[in-house]
């Protein structure tokens, strides 16, 4: 896949805040902006990477397993297989320096050439960092190097296949490599679609889906990718393992389920059979304002606890309503300024207001009568929660704009803009708890470093017992403590979660970033199953170390 080497995605798409003119006046006023920040990333002719450490030797030998020319050395390559699109990463990316870099890239074609490669660097003690379309936001693809042994990245991109199809079992196998609009193109063409669709759907790949547990926006129907996963493929350095696929089996514990969120550092995965579904028929939006958030959650939780089938409801705080409503000029096309006015008026008569209340944005999908059944109680269980119908022009702009905010966090980051998300879930009972102490964690933490902050938050998957809390934070950075700046603030908010009830990842993954929590998570006993696990099927550790499992100090208060 093309990408920038120095930002999210296509080369050729840009999306500059000045042409989201009222919100960056929004911005520049709650963060209290420095009038003309500008913070310039370095030109690509000025970076300069060092040496790769693999022998002639090796190199020539990976071009045997696999061919010659998928095996790249080059520095753009080899850069942009070093770092993901976290914070971080593109902090060192946009001053053209990595803490570390791969030595080298391989493309292999064929399941036979990843096991092969695998293999290889097991026994030459070089370690394997599996990639997939690079959107990791959690460290996931930094180099933790062991000794000075060599490096590489292994990019999945060129197996991209359909393997098969089952249309009577509504199954389908695809190679890990495939992309989000690959797949569903591919799947679409016959009528179908797996119906995963998160944020980084146009730069992620069907294993790195799996590798981190992903969700997407439509997973309150379709699920999250572990609902998805039937069977898989992943090669190990003690060989290829390979699944039954079966809806559901009693033979031991689920092996599917050690795999998915294992993050690379177990094997790479070759492919996957997944279930599918037929391409829903009818699709309409709903959109609402709530006085409050805890008016809009409640409304909520009584929806799903009471079945309702929505692919999403996706409800924002006051901060998130009320900057979404100050992108409406490119992000919400009224008809008219008269109409919106008019609109405006009507909300305001009711005692709501975008800069108090709650969003909520509902997509039904299904067949004719289903799609109606489900409008009917969504519209009436809002009524009952004295929620406001906006129409269907909020969910219809958020839908088609869902892909699009990275590439604005581009153009802020040039602004001097500290922008970053982090997500978490917990029961109902605890939500209101954990949405108020991670924003007052992280508002503390840099009011204390003298900086205004905007918090934002939406729920975007649900479940009976709870919900997702996924959260953007921003404000003006701090010159030349960027880092230190942004660490301090998402230690905060990490200690807000896993203090308050909350899982430190919901489907961003583990990574590097959050591997430190991990003993929390999942206790010294948990942890220790899955090392000797990863003992077992890696045992010189090869594996994209120092990921998902804690290597240090547990974080304390």
């Amino acid at each position: 896949m093309n990408r920038k080497w120095w930002g999210w995605g296509d080369p050729d798409r840009l999306d500059p805040v000045e042409g989201h003119a009222e919100l960056f006046e929004f911005l520049k006023r709650q963060l209290v902006l420095p009038e003309g920040s500008s913070y310039p990333r370095v030109d690509e002719s000025q970076v300069r990477l060092p040496e790769g450490r693999l022998s002639a030797e090796l190199l020539a030998e990976l071009g045997r397993l696999c061919s010659p020319q998928a095996v790249k050395t080059d520095s753009l390559t080899r850069l942009t297989h070093s770092a993901g699109m976290g914070y971080k990463d593109l902090l060192w990316i946009r001053r053209g320096s990595l803490r570390d870099y791969v030595d080298a890239v391989v493309f292999p074609g064929s399941e036979r050439e990843v096991l092969d490669v695998v293999r290889l660097c097991d026994r030459s003690m070089v370690e394997v960092i599996p990639y997939g379309g690079g959107s990791s936001v959690v460290g996931s693809f930094e180099v933790i190097r062991k000794q000075g042994q060599g490096v590489i990245s292994m990019d999945m991109g060129g197996m991209h296949r359909l393997v098969a199809l089952d249309p009577a079992s509504l199954t389908a196998t695809f190679e890990a490599g495939v992309s989000g609009p690959e797949l569903e193109s591919q799947l679409a063409a016959r009528g179908m679609t797996l119906g995963h669709f998160p944020q980084s759907f146009e730069y992620s790949t069907l294993g790195g889906w799996i590798a981190t547990r992903s969700a997407g926006s439509s997973s309150n129907i379709y699920g999250k990718i572990e609902d998805m996963v039937l069977s898989m493929k992943v090669a190990t350095p003690h060989g290829m393992l390979e699944m039954v696929t079966v809806p559901k089996s009693a033979a031991g514990p689920d092996l599917r389920q050690l795999f998915i969120g294992s993050e690379g550092i177990l094997g790479v995965i070759t492919q996957a059979t997944v279930a599918v579904h037929r391409s829903p028929p009818v699709r309409r939006f709903s959109s609402f304002l709530f006085k409050s958030f805890d008016e809009g959650l409640a409304c909520v939780r009584e929806l799903v606890q009471g079945g309702l089938r929505n692919t999403t409801l996706r409800l924002s705080d006051s901060n998130e309503t009320n900057s979404f409503f100050h992108s409406r000029g490119k992000a919400v096309a009224l008809s008219s300024r008269m109409k919106e006015a008019v609109g405006l008026w009507l909300v305001s008569r009711r005692g709501l207001s975008f800069e108090k209340g709650s969003l909520l944005i509902a997509i039904s999908e299904g067949d004719a009568q289903n799609v109606e059944n489900d409008l009917s109680r969504l519209r009436a269980t809002c009524r009952a929660h004295h929620g406001f119908s906006l129409g269907s022009s909020p969910a219809q702009a958020w839908l088609e704009s869902r892909f699009e905010q990275p590439y604005l966090r581009d153009s802020l980051l040039d602004h001097g803009i500290m922008v970053d998300t982090l997500e978490t879930a917990t029961v109902w009972s605890k939500v209101v708890q954990l949405h108020d102490a991670v924003a007052v964690a992280i508002t503390t933490e840099l009011e204390k470093r003298g900086k205004s902050a905007l918090v934002m938050c939406h729920i975007s998957h649900t479940y009976n017992t709870g919900s997702s809390l996924y959260f953007t934070f921003m404000a003006a950075q701090e010159p030349g403590r960027e880092l230190e700046q942004w660490e301090a603030v998402k230690e905060a908010a990490s200690w807000a979660i896993v203090t308050n009830g909350g899982t430190i990842s919901h489907h961003h993954g583990v990574g590097l970033e959050h591997s430190k929590w991990m003993v929390r998570e999942d206790g010294e006993q948990g942890v220790a199953a899955l090392q000797a696990l990863k003992a077992y099927l890696d045992p010189r550790g090869i594996m994209n170390p120092g990921k998902l499992l804690p290597t240090g100090e547990v974080g304390t208060a």
